[in-house]
């Protein structure tokens, strides 16, 4: 991502391309100037520039955000790493790829029974797992089962993978998953206590996460 911007914003603000379209031979280059410019967005007009810097802010406000997520993502998978070797008796990762899904649910299990991980209930059985496991995507099957994405009003000449991407599937995780349940995966005591506040908590998601969409 960090190679990707930097490459662009140099391609982007810095390189004057008229005058790299005007070198054609060794003269024209010559009479052409410094094909790259030492001020950014240099012969821009003031809207241009404006949209340019406001491009460069966006893709450092995305580019902290990826590397919270990939600084959170590599922290839990060092915890769970952990667990699997200290909890589960995965030993090394040649291990756990010869390991089955079953398996690892067994050893959950058996774990839960000797000593709990889970304080809500005692006892947790496979389905239960991957059910807690697999919440978010039964959800976005749900919503897609009862006909709730858009879709079905489109052309019939238009593909519907362009409309079933990523981006109604992020919209539908910040809308929805992330109201209705909290960081532990548990419903919302928001939602749990219902009324207009609950209902007013998605529609403003909603329209937010609408309008981000559309930029």
């Amino acid at each position: 991502v960090l190679f990707t911007g930097v490459f662009s914003f140099f391609l982007l603000a810095l390189v004057r391309w008229n005058a790299v379209v005007a070198c054609v031979s060794e003269e024209s280059c010559g009479h052409a100037g410094p094909l790259v410019s030492p001020t950014p967005f240099a012969g821009w007009p003031l809207l241009g520039r404006l949209c340019g810097w406001l491009t460069v802010a966006v893709f450092v406000v995305y580019l902290c955000a990826t590397m919270v997520e990939a600084w959170n993502d590599t922290t839990e998978a060092v915890g769970v790493s952990r667990y699997y070797r200290q909890r589960l008796g995965v030993l090394s990762d040649t291990e756990l790829q010869s390991l089955a899904w079953a398996e690892v649910v067994h050893r959950l299990v058996r774990v839960q029974r000797e000593n709990p991980f889970c304080l809500v209930q005692r006892h947790l059985s496979a389905l239960e797992i991957t059910n807690v496991i697999m919440r978010e995507e039964n959800v976005v099957i749900a919503i897609a089962n009862l006909l709730l994405l858009p879709g079905d009003g489109l052309p019939s000449w238009l593909p519907r993978r362009l409309v079933f991407c990523r981006t109604p599937l992020y919209a539908c995780r910040l809308c929805l998953l992330h109201g209705l349940f909290d960081a532990r995966g548990r419903v919302s005591s928001k939602i749990k206590e219902g009324g207009e506040a609950a209902a007013n908590l998605l529609s403003t998601r909603c329209r937010v996460v609408g309008a981000l969409s559309g930029v």
